[in-house]
């Protein structure tokens, strides 16, 4: 009777396992049968020693030879899988083993010491691979040796080697780990230095991150063999004279969140100031007309200044007369100068500033050039308040930016840059109260002040309540105070995360041939007639609200098994970013590759620009992570799911041998290694 070949539990008839070259209706023991055919009922059997009938088939002698049609060889095991001596092995894993050559299905046993129950194996076309699967889990941390009886289609018992062992990874890891030591420390560090973080165990590289506040780019990170010694480069050279703190966050390699202490400070080293000061600034504005007689005039540099050598150098005159007798006042900073004359001015007069090279930042260097400006005075006082007539973000509104915030506020008619300064605070009111330094800029004319977060400021926290803040000694140039105090509040973009497991019948293999399966999750070589096969994974983005920003996303997997030589022969595995919608169809195996520009709608030329990353390059089992964030932040552009399709460089070897990858996953999503892509988003 024909042999019969058990099929999967769960492939369907359009869906099928990896498979050598046994073409539909070709028979391979289909010679042996006509020969017997031939012989006829009549004719002895040949014996495996030439015995009786080797005459009849080979033309010889009673007890001859046989004619050489005898097969005498006895089959061997070439490979299994676990590999002998292999650790780590996950206890999911299934048995398989490759022999010589074809196989009496029912002869192939597998035996295990401690027993293991396996269930009935499953053989590939040729005869010549047996999968066993356990019942049950292999047991952790346990040495199992396993023992091989069998004989091939003539009779032939194994020989060679028929007992093989491996040893299992041991039980779930729920230790946290923690960061043991972190670099540079201290003050006087290098522009150029590197972060580099020492974990107590083996890490998830892709879960890996550093926030540095102030903000400053970091090169993704690289890791040591050992994978717990993560380095940070920083993209372009550190600031000087600045203090950083830098917030790491990320996950073991079995899942488990850094804990302890997690933020750590450094001091970057100062450069030696040799850049001349600037007048960014001077209020009354130069042409200046209407000033009130009693207004104070306000000098801003780009920078500290010296007191005593700017004083000096400062001079307010009538025109035509003598400079005029005030004092001085200075800002916290040391870069606004404010001059507030004894007397008032006269009305209607023309007055000149003038600010000379003899003024000198705190280190010394004088000013790039003489500066003068001249302003008239009003025939009657100012004593009109001033008031807010704006500010954006207009208070109530929601999505402020953590780090790289700004405020503008418009004043009625031109401020006193000092006593306005000194009136304004920022500061986060929820869920924790903190002072947030800032950063002024003027307008002109005095009449728009800009505030920034000041280097080395701390950020707001996710989802945190903004406070700006103005007092009413806040004063225009005449000294009216500020009509009334002025407030306003924004809420700070928030964070949310997800880790999102590949969707059931929707990630599964397509096969060049047409054909799909839902069971298993293949990349490479799908029989000996060359045909590929590859494998699509579906994520839903559902649960990202709609005017979210994508941060970071990461996909992450586990190479299972393996056969023949894939990396070798095929090239690296690459993951496109494709969309195949919410059905598959056999044209899935080409889909064109989508374009992953970080600006929506791209600029020109990067349509052209696709999503075909390299993944893995080498043959180790285990879990593989891949950056994913060009995609994902594509795809939620485009709509609410990210799919991506895992194929080699090259399709086929043609080396005679079946070179493929399998990854953990199939049917059941919540199965152990299954695909999963982690995504964080930012929203209002």
């Amino acid at each position: 009777m024909p042999l019969r070949i058990p099929t999967p539990r769960g492939v369907n008839a359009r869906e099928k396992l990896p498979r050598r070259g046994v073409k539909a209706g070709e028979n391979r023991h289909s010679t042996s049968l006509v020969l017997v055919l031939l012989l006829g009922c009549g004719t002895p059997p040949v014996s495996p020693d030439g015995g009786a009938g080797g005459g009849a088939i080979g033309g010889g002698t009673a007890g001859g030879s046989g004619g050489g049609l005898v097969d005498v060889v006895p089959p061997t095991l070439t490979a299994t899988t676990p590999s002998t001596g292999a650790t780590a092995v996950a206890v999911d894993s299934s048995v398989l083993l490759t022999f010589s050559e074809a196989m009496a299905p029912a002869s192939v046993m597998l035996s295990a010491t401690p027993t293991v129950a396996f269930s009935a194996p499953v053989m590939d076309g040729e005869g010549t691979r047996f999968s066993f699967t356990s019942s049950a889990p292999f047991a952790v941390s346990t040495t199992y040796t396993l023992t091989v009886t069998g004989t091939d289609l003539a009779g032939n018992a194994l020989a060679g080697l028929a007992t093989f062992s491996f040893t299992t990874r041991g039980p779930p890891d729920v230790t946290a780990p923690i960061v043991n030591a972190f670099l540079p420390m201290g003050v006087g560090v290098a522009l150029d230095a590197g972060l580099v973080i020492t974990f107590s165990e083996r890490m998830d590289p892709g879960s890996v991150s550093v926030q540095l506040v102030p903000v400053h780019a970091l090169d993704a990170p690289t890791f040591d063999a050992s994978e717990k010694v993560a380095t940070f480069a920083p993209s372009t050279p550190l600031e000087p004279s600045t203090s950083y703190t830098a917030t790491i966050a990320g996950n073991d390699a079995s899942g488990n969140a850094l804990t302890g202490t997690t933020t750590f400070g450094f001091t970057t080293r100062a450069l030696p100031d040799s850049t001349r000061p600037l007048i960014r600034s001077v209020s009354p504005a130069d042409q200046s007309t209407g000033v009130a007689p009693s207004a104070r005039t306000s000098v801003t540099f780009s920078e500290r200044m010296s007191v005593s050598a700017t004083e000096f150098a400062f001079a307010l005159r009538k025109q035509g007369g003598a400079p005029v007798v005030g004092t001085f006042k200075w800002d916290l900073a040391g870069s606004v100068m404010t001059f507030d004359p004894t007397a008032d001015l006269d009305p209607t007069s023309v007055y000149l500033v003038s600010v000379g090279t003899g003024a000198r930042d705190s280190a010394g260097n004088t000013l790039l050039s003489a500066f003068s400006s001249q302003f008239t005075t009003a025939a009657v006082p100012d004593t009109t308040l001033p008031q807010v007539t704006r500010v954006t973000p207009l208070s109530g509104s929601a999505g402020l930016p953590r780090c790289d915030w700004t405020f503008v506020i418009t004043f009625s008619e031109t401020m006193d840059v000092a006593s306005t300064q000194a009136a304004v605070s920022v500061q986060q009111t929820a869920p924790s109260t903190k002072p947030i330094a800032f950063t002024p800029e003027w307008s002109r004319d005095a009449t728009r002040l800009t505030i920034l977060r000041a280097a080395g400021a701390d950020c707001f926290d996710y989802g945190a309540t903004a406070r700006l803040e103005i007092s009413t000694s806040a004063d225009d140039l005449a000294g009216n105070r500020l009509a009334s105090a002025f407030s306003s509040t924004a809420s700070v973009i928030r964070q949310g995360t997800a880790e999102v497991r590949g969707s059931p019948g929707l990630s599964r293999s397509v096969f060049e041939t047409g054909s799909f399966n839902s069971a298993a999750l293949w990349a490479g070589e799908a029989d000996e007639d060359g045909n590929g096969v590859r494998t699509l994974l579906h994520f839903p983005l559902t649960m990202v609200p709609a005017s979210s920003v994508i941060t970071q996303a990461t996909l992450k997997l586990r190479i299972a098994e393996g056969g023949g030589q894939p990396f070798t022969s095929l090239g690296p595995l690459f993951a496109d970013s494709v969309d195949v919608g919410g059905t598959h169809e056999p044209a899935d195996y080409d889909a064109p590759v989508l374009p992953s520009c970080l600006v929506v709608p791209p600029p020109p030329g990067c349509a052209a620009v696709g999503f075909h990353k390299q993944f893995a390059t080498e043959a180790w089992y285990g879990d593989r992570t891949l950056d994913v964030t060009r995609a994902v932040f594509a795809d939620f552009a485009r709509g609410s799911r990210s799919q991506f399709r895992l194929e080699f460089l090259t399709e086929r070897s043609n080396n005679g041998m079946l070179d493929y990858v399998r990854f953990a996953g199939g049917p059941i999503s919540e199965q152990t290694g299954a695909p999963r892509l982690r995504i964080t988003w930012e929203y209002p």
